[in-house]
């Protein structure tokens, strides 16, 4: 089937060495005062019906005049001289709170809208506020407000390691605050060669991929669609994504000192809401080591499926599957299982590949032989076969077909997307 061309966009995030911090919080509390001021002018005006660009006109007359005509403004904006670019970014930002309020309200069915008196927003930066962005130096310059007056200043970032790719494309970024540091997120356009659907793809060579806690993250089965039979699978390829170990020791490590600092809290005495500097310091260490080791094996995964021209990834569906919190060998700790950041990550990395992400029920999965459909019994080297053990890394079903759990996962979840989209 012809391939159809799209897009994707991905946040990218940098991180400022900022040197006027309290520039950016002028600037942030300038914004939601701005967005405030327009969201209430729609209300009392009624203007939630009209198009966006009918929106703005109506909204600019009314705020900022028509010289050439000779019209005065009649709700002129109490701030002071705002830039153009930033008025329009808070007057897009309230027209979509107006209409989120409204459509709240139409559920309810009560008609009343309930308006926050205090915005909390960050600032959307059109390109009339910010230029000069140098990838190569890393360093952009941003229009901020110091309290008095707009300045032009210049800022360096880091992407922490990550490059963009060439012919993609910058749109308008976000400025957060986060405690001290201040990131821009900018969205970023990229041209997608295959958008086809899963079903479209039906017959093409796929990867299957099945999710461990052990030192192996994924077992990656990449299989041909001519030799899916066990007797015919010659163009099979297999690959580990290792680094369980490493990450679990680290992680271990982080939450044993998380754990102290909390009971150390406890005996000072301290609430059990209230959390000390290095509490979140441990935290958000923590939250950092689980985002960075997803996205090395989610891209392992991409990487492995680029290079074995697989069009589809088909992946357990662990995402919303409440069988998981029963199963005491998923509940590892307080955060979230590694393995729903790594399908997520897996997702939109493989869609700018040109290669779709297709997620598997995984009910029986694990359970049964992939060559004969008969339920197994897993074991680890040295030990019994049995029915109950979870956590073997090998298995025998009572046909005689043996070998590693997780490679024999992956399998199944190939044959459950071929009886899903194939057939």
């Amino acid at each position: 089937m012809e391939k159809k061309q799209g897009y994707s966009i991905t946040t990218y995030q940098f991180r400022l060495y900022q040197k006027h911090l309290e520039r950016f919080v002028f600037t942030k509390n300038l914004y939601c005062q701005v967005t405030a001021f327009y969201l209430a002018l729609i209300f009392d005006k009624d203007f939630s019906g009209l198009s966006d660009y009918e929106l703005q006109r109506s909204i600019e007359v009314l705020t900022q005049g028509e010289k050439k005509k000779g019209i005065e403004p009649e709700y002129p904006l109490p701030y002071g001289k705002v830039p153009l670019y930033f008025r329009r970014a808070a007057l897009r930002e309230a027209a979509a709170a107006a209409r989120s309020y409204i459509s709240r309200a139409e559920k309810a069915g009560n008609g009343k809208v309930s308006i926050p008196k205090n915005l909390n927003t960050s600032p959307v930066y059109y390109k009339g506020m910010y230029r000069n962005l140098d990838l190569h130096n890393k360093q952009i310059e941003l229009k901020l407000f110091n309290g008095k007056e707009w300045k032009w200043d210049k800022y360096h970032f880091t992407m922490d390691g990550r490059e963009l790719v060439e012919g993609v494309e910058l749109l308008s970024p976000t400025i957060k605050i986060d405690r001290k540091q201040v990131f821009l997120y900018f969205p970023v356009k990229q041209q997608v060669d295959d958008v086809r659907t899963v079903k479209e793809r039906a017959g093409e060579r796929y990867l299957a991929v099945s999710l461990q806690m052990g030192e192996v993250f994924a077992a990656c089965v990449a299989e041909q669609p001519e030799s899916v039979k066990a007797e015919e699978r010659i163009k099979r390829q297999i690959y580990m994504v290792r680094g369980g170990k490493k990450f679990y020791h680290r992680r271990r490590l982080l939450e044993d000192k998380l754990r102290l600092a909390v009971e150390a809290g406890k005996r000072e005495g301290l609430p059990q809401t209230t959390e000390t500097e290095r509490i979140q310091r441990i935290r958000r260490k923590l939250r950092y080591v689980i985002k960075e080791e997803a996205h090395r094996v989610s891209r392992e995964i991409v990487n492995f499926a680029e290079k074995e021209n697989c069009r589809v990834i088909a992946i357990p569906d662990y995402q919303g599957n409440l069988g998981l919190n029963r199963k005491p060998y998923f509940q590892y700790s307080d955060y979230d299982w590694i393995g729903r950041r790594i399908i997520e990550y897996t997702a939109y990395k493989s869609f700018q590949k040109g290669i779709v992400l297709c997620r598997i029920p995984v009910k029986g999965i694990s359970e049964k032989c992939s060559q004969c459909g008969a339920k197994i019994k897993r074991y680890n080297e040295g030990h019994k076969p049995g029915m109950g053990y979870l956590g073997g890394r090998l298995y025998l079903c009572p046909n005689g077909h043996k070998g590693n759990t997780a490679i024999n996962i992956a399998e199944n979840i190939g044959i459950r997307y071929r009886e899903l989209y194939w057939e």
